[in-house]
């Protein structure tokens, strides 16, 4: 509830900064596929491929000037990446195992747009800027070790519950009808892990996993906390956004 209360008041001074804004405002809604990957040390040995998921929410253009404006969005996002590496089952065989790592974030990017000026009605432009993302959930999806007390779908025990990241990218607008339309590609890419560190193992749930590198008291044979697992997210959208003019434009 508390982040909600967040995206909501980001989006209440956008809309009051709209009414006034000389330039303009639109207000719109955007939907695309994701296509995400984790970068960092613990992707080592590792096959990690892109994972495909969904990209969509609202945002509010709010005009500065005729060719530059602020985007605050609110957007429903998904990330994580597809990991395989080779392994021994519990017979001793070698197998590959597959790991699917679900992240769902409510990001909140802040963008600075640049629209760059043409004589034709479609009109390109470029955009930059930090986001936030408040995690809505963390699974771990499991397979290939033909054991039924290892394969699954587990919860993350330690995903942070902030994620943040820049993004970079590009777009051009067009006309429909009375609405503006919009198509736009963006890599996104996480400032730090997206993992806590957790300092006692014990007080992790027996149905959730830790993704951490294990930390060993000296003398003892048994991990008593980790260091979070150095993975970053990274990807790009390809979104498609209906957007229309309100306040003075």
């Amino acid at each position: 509830m508390k982040r909600l209360s967040i995206v909501m008041g980001v989006f209440a001074l956008a809309l009051a900064a709209s009414v006034s804004a000389e330039a303009g405002t639109h207000f719109g809604v955007k939907l695309g596929p994701s296509f995400s990957s984790m970068s960092g040390d613990a992707t080592e040995g590792t096959d990690a491929k892109m994972k495909a998921g969904l990209t969509a929410g609202l945002f509010a253009e709010i005009g500065l000037s005729e060719t530059i404006s602020c985007n605050p969005e609110a957007l429903f996002v998904m990330k994580g990446v597809k990991k395989e590496y080779p392994v021994e089952d519990e017979f001793s065989d070698p197998t590959t195992v597959t790991e699917n790592v679900k992240l769902v974030y409510l990001e909140v990017p802040i963008l600075a747009r640049i629209k760059i000026p043409t004589k034709g009605k479609i009109a390109p432009h470029f955009l930059f800027g930090p986001a936030v993302g408040f995690n809505i959930s963390g699974k771990d999806e499991i397979s290939g070790y033909n054991d039924t007390n290892v394969d699954g779908e587990f919860d993350i025990a330690n995903v942070k519950s902030m994620d943040f990241s820049g993004i970079v990218g590009i777009g051009i607008d067009f006309p429909l009808g009375s609405v503006r339309g919009a198509a736009e590609v963006r890599y996104d890419k996480g400032f730090g892990t997206a993992f806590d560190d957790i300092d006692d193992l014990n007080s992790v749930p027996e149905n959730e996993v830790p993704f951490v590198d294990f930390d060993f008291d000296p003398g003892s044979e048994e991990p008593t906390g980790g260091t979070a697992e150095d993975l970053k997210n990274g990807g790009f959208s390809f979104t498609f956004a209906i957007s229309i003019p309100i306040g003075g434009q």
